[in-house]
């Protein structure tokens, strides 16, 4: 019976009660008296039925309230279903929707009332259709109807009062969806199974996960990770600890340990003990201040010495509590090496300025010695054997202080392009002058031994360079050999062909003389082989080699037209072969050779602010029937010239004097006479010179010493052009 049934019920009775009650007093004898006890249990009826009435209201009350709270927690859970940033999906077991809510319309792109009864599986690109097929058939399979006991006993939390189960099933699951009219995008698919407590299937429940932000955050992760990967920068991080936790491949390739090789290893691990204590300085004061900037010198994996500019910066976790600490290491060494080069440039520029200057007299003492010497011989051919004697050995000293002062010169200037004199060189001249050097400053410990094939052809080139090429090769043997050993100077003749000359792209088919330079010393490892005529490559220790040697052996070489190849082989020896042009002309100018070489009568004007190389010069040229002024200053030259501007044939002029540039006397010569024709003599004349002196019209350049021979071949070439 309802409330309302007996509200009804109650109030009738009430209605009976007063009825019987108002015919009574009426009239008394029509209705019977009952009873008193009758009364008293009707009226304790009522009342009975008046509390349960009210109890009835109580009960329904709080009914109600139930009912509107169920209905507002509906609404609340409605509406968190309809707008949770995850979409929501009810379907069938074989994946048919049958409820969604508005974040999951709106990723596929499609009204919610419009996703009813659509299979899921439309939504999927087609490419994951068929693996979604196979996981929701392995799920209808594997979710079929449950025994009861079994659904009871499931390790996942049911509701109270026999309520339905829920089990999670799937997790996670990354697919492509494909919204209607829309462009796909990456997403995460979790699925639970709902159950009746009697172990049926009532639905599957979807949650969808957009990923495309995790996507692109990994991309940019990614992208961001390939750039400090391509970073020429050694970028790695350490924790508080010091171990390392990043490692990029820019520090791989400044330190040569791998990834895999550095995480988690300590600095103390991988570098060795003497750079220690920079860096845990530098480490104090990162942690002290937040950052750190300076020089380190680390020693590589392969044992190289690397020095760094490093930048240490202290990095923080979100509640400001130091974390990590990340470092970003720039391999300075080779610009280091270039400072250090340029500072010692700059010095061997000082030292070739200060050289240049005691060259320059001592050219202009050795010139007029050289010159008388050679006229002496020729002027006084019958004298005894004692004096020719004495006049050959100041001869040769003559020349051979000559090259002294152009070989300090050549090694003071470094790598500057100096102008050298080209001229027939015989091969036996050039080994004894390295075999001098060898003799006086090479440990006792090392045998010299040369071979020169006989017949063997001339060079022409710059006597100074090549010696300097084949002392180079020498020095580096020597310090191959700290233990002694066996250093080997030979050469011979060699026809180029073309198979060898299309194996090195300096060379030329012709014949070549080849010098060879070996040693039985510790080799050259055959990965820097090709390296070794690089400039500033070196592999001894710092301050003990600039690594421009061998880069200019190499430069003068080709400047020769010549080439150089090298064989090593480790703990053995090592061989460098210099392959030069061969020349079948004389070395030496015979006195028949001088006869062609006379004047007949031509005016020549000599310049030069020494007076003994003018008067020395004078007579030679008169000796071979030149007629001679001479010209102490470069005023007195232009003024001799200016009144015989016709007369003089050729002007002979020093390019180093005093009073008035060389140079500039040179110009106005050529203006009084563009047709002039002029012989520059100097020292060691340097390219710039040579080019701002051949825009003046400079025929040739003779350089000083210069013998009788060429002063006068010189003379006589430039008279005939």
């Amino acid at each position: 019976m309802t409330l309302l049934e007996l509200e009804t019920q109650l109030h009738a009775a009430q209605r009976r009660l007063i009825d019987f009650q108002r015919v009574k007093e009426s009239d008394p004898t029509s209705v019977e008296e009952p009873s008193d006890s009758i009364v008293a249990e009707f009226a304790e009826a009522l009342e009975e039925l008046h509390v349960a009435v009210e109890e009835l209201h109580l009960r329904n009350s709080a009914l109600v309230a139930t009912h509107e709270a169920l209905q507002v927690e509906r609404q609340r859970y409605q509406a968190l279903f309809e707008f949770a940033p995850d979409g929501y999906l009810a379907t069938h077991g074989d994946g048919t929707i049958w409820e969604a809510n508005h974040r999951a319309g709106m990723l596929l792109n499609v009204c919610c009332d419009r996703l009813v009864g659509k299979p899921l599986i439309l939504y999927i690109v087609e490419g994951d259709r068929r693996k979604f097929s196979l996981q929701l058939d392995r799920l209808a399979r594997t979710l079929a109807p449950c025994d009861p006991a079994t659904v009871g006993a499931q390790p996942y939390p049911s509701s109270l009062n026999g309520e339905r189960i829920m089990r999670p099933v799937l997790h996670n699951w990354e697919v492509s969806l494909q919204p209607r009219n829309g462009d796909s995008f990456p997403a995460a698919l979790s699925v639970s199974a709902e159950y009746t407590p009697d172990g049926k299937l009532v639905q599957l429940l979807w949650s969808i996960r957009d990923l495309s932000d995790r996507v692109c955050a990994e991309q940019t992760i990614q992208e961001q990770a390939a750039l400090l990967d391509v970073a020429s920068d050694a970028i790695f991080v350490r924790d508080l600890e010091g171990r390392i936790s990043y490692w990029n491949k820019g520090a791989e390739r400044v330190y040569g340990w791998t990834a895999e090789e550095a995480m988690g290893k300590t600095s103390r691990d991988l570098f060795s003990p003497d750079t220690r204590a920079p860096l845990e300085a530098a480490w104090e004061s990162a942690i002290a201040d937040g950052m750190w900037l300076g020089e380190l010198h680390r020693v590589a994996k392969s044992g190289r010495e690397t020095i760094v500019q490093s930048r240490w910066t202290l990095v923080r976790d979100e509640a400001g509590n130091p974390k990590s600490i990340l470092a970003v290491d720039t391999d300075i060494t080779d610009k280091k090496q270039h400072e250090a080069q340029q500072i010692h440039d700059q010095r061997l520029e000082s030292l070739g300025t200060l050289a240049s200057g005691i060259a320059h007299d001592l050219n202009n003492i050795l010139t007029p010695i050289l010159t008388s010497v050679q006229l002496l011989q020729r002027e006084f051919p019958q004298a005894d054997e004692r004096t020719q004697k004495l006049l050959k050995i100041q001869e040769n000293y003559a020349q051979r202080g000559a090259k002294l002062v152009k070989q300090v010169l050549s090694f003071a200037r470094g790598s500057q392009k100096i102008e050298g004199e080209r001229e027939v060189l015989r091969v036996g001249d050039l080994f004894g002058e390295v075999k001098q050097i060898v003799a006086e400053l090479f440990p006792k410990s090392i045998d010299l031994e040369t071979y020169i094939q006989p017949e063997v052809w001339n060079l022409w080139g710059d006597g100074t360079q090549l010696y300097q090429v084949l002392l180079n090769f020498c020095l580096n043997a020597r310090d191959a050999m700290p233990d002694g050993g066996i250093l080997r100077l030979s050469a011979k003749n060699l026809y180029v062909d073309e198979t060898v000359a299309r194996s090195n792209i300096d060379a030329s088919v012709g014949s070549h003389v080849v010098l060879t330079v070996s040693d039985t010393g510790c080799g050259i490892p055959a990965e820097i082989c090709s390296r070794i005529f690089d400039p500033f490559f070196t592999t001894k220790e710092v301050g003990k080699g600039t690594g421009l040697g061998l880069a200019i052996a190499a430069s003068i070489v080709k400047s020769h037209g010549g080439f150089i190849e090298l064989f090593s082989e480790p703990h053995i020896k090592t061989q460098f072969k210099v392959f030069l042009p061969g020349v079948e002309a004389a070395a030496d100018t015979t006195e028949e050779d001088l006869q062609l070489y006379r004047g007949n009568g031509e005016l020549i004007l000599v310049v030069d602010d020494e007076a003994a190389i003018c008067k020395t010069v004078q007579m030679t040229l008169e000796t071979y029937d030149y007629c001679v002024l001479t010209a102490e200053n470069a005023v007195d030259a232009i003024s001799i010239y200016a009144q015989h501007p016709q007369a003089i044939r050729a002007v002979l002029i020093d390019l180093t004097m005093p009073s008035m540039n060389s140079l500039s006397a040179i110009r106005t010569l050529s203006e009084l006479n563009p047709n002039a024709k002029i012989i520059a003599a100097g020292g060691l004349i340097s390219n710039k010179q040579v080019a701002l002196a051949e825009e003046l019209c400079v025929k040739a350049f003779l350089f000083k010493p210069y013998p009788v021979a060429k002063l006068l071949k010189i003379v006589s070439d430039i008279l005939r052009r």
